[in-house]
């Protein structure tokens, strides 16, 4: 099992002068976090994944970023006599991977939603000819997005 936690603070400091000379202050001072956590085991001859972030939501200048959560899973099980392998992923489970938001200023209020690519299910096959399996090395440094099965 990994974890990783961070909490911080983003403070800004701004303002803009509109053309009627109305200054309108673009300060913020927030704290938010970040978690994540990802789990490897063993489920009788299946190798399963679980990967999980949340993003807690955030003030700006103009409005809010709301929270952001996702889950990801991958499996993975060997066949033919270990000649084969069976790949299962399916990256951000619950369809919940969106971006929303709510932007407010004194002539409106915008809430907003946005989706990159809604849930991926991915399954391959790998038959391997007089090769042995060779386990592949973790990789750092990347922001645990992307499923190692």
């Amino acid at each position: 099992m990994n974890g990783n936690v961070n909490l911080y603070r983003a403070i800004t400091e701004g303002s803009y002068v509109s053309g009627d000379s109305l200054s309108v202050s673009l300060d913020r001072d927030a704290y938010t976090a970040r978690f994540r956590l990802n789990n490897r085991f063993k489920l009788g001859k299946v190798d399963l994944q679980v990967s999980g972030n949340y993003r807690a939501p955030e003030n700006g200048t103009q409005g809010t970023r709301k929270s952001l959560y996702t889950i990801d899973l991958g499996a993975n099980m060997d066949v033919i006599n270990g000649n084969g392998t069976l790949n299962l992923s399916v990256r951000d489970l619950f369809n919940s991977r969106k971006y929303r938001g709510e932007t407010v200023t004194e002539n409106f209020i915008e809430e907003s939603e946005f989706q990159w690519r809604s849930r991926q299910v991915r399954l391959s096959f790998t038959y391997r000819i007089n090769q042995k399996k060779q386990r592949s090395r973790e990789r750092g440094g990347d922001d645990g997005d992307d499923m190692e099965f």
